[in-house]
């Protein structure tokens, strides 16, 4: 059994192709840790953060089914600082917790490389879950065409989600690999393919 694990932090803001990235990455053998998805997990109905979510925000977050509507949450802490800080402090703790599991458990297995896509990993203070970290950078207007096209958002609501990022600089001054993707989704899988291969150099 292979013991050496690689634990890749795959970040960037929003819009940038680190969903895309991650598809490729799992393709070339990566086992895919998705922040995001932990996040929807972690206020399951009934669960601590649930009740938290739903006691801060208010009964009208939810759908019928007791679930939290994430477009109507989504509504209330986007473009608003204050609500998006209060929403990361109730869930951010259990992410992390959710990933160290996952990252214990795939140790335990023939893994040899973990990537965790997280676009809070710095923001989050999950620097040390990963060994390094890669960053997904693109230009503005790149990112308003994928999330016009993509998820039918307005310039308006797109800025004001970037807006409550870091700035690439930022972000880079923690980054290992930089990932520009501003062109073809070839030049990008080609990207990712040379890192891959190159990964334990």
């Amino acid at each position: 059994m292979n013991t050496k694990k690689l634990v890749i932090g795959l970040t960037g803001g929003i819009g940038s192709g680190k969903s895309e990235v991650a598809r490729m990455l799992k393709l070339l053998g990566a086992h895919v840790i998705d922040a995001d998805e932990l996040g929807h997990q972690s206020y399951d109905p009934g669960s601590p953060e649930w009740r938290k979510v739903v006691e801060r925000f208010g009964l009208d977050i939810l759908s019928k089914d007791d679930k939290i509507n994430r477009n109507k949450l989504a509504a209330i802490v986007f473009g608003n600082t204050q609500a998006m800080t209060a929403l990361n402090d109730i869930v951010h703790p259990r992410i992390r917790s959710m990933a160290e599991n996952k990252i214990r458990a795939l140790n335990k297995t023939n893994a040899d490389t973990i990537v965790v896509e997280a676009a809070l990993l710095i923001e989050a203070d999950w620097v040390s879950l990963v060994d390094r970290i890669w960053s997904m950078q693109s230009t503005a207007k790149r990112v308003i065409e994928r999330l016009k096209r993509d998820r039918g958002l307005s310039e308006k609501q797109i800025r004001e989600r970037m807006r409550l990022q870091m700035t690439s600089k930022e972000i880079s001054s923690f980054s290992d690999v930089i990932i520009k993707n501003n062109g073809s989704l070839k030049q990008l899988e080609q990207r990712v393919q040379f890192l891959w291969y190159s990964r334990y150099k």
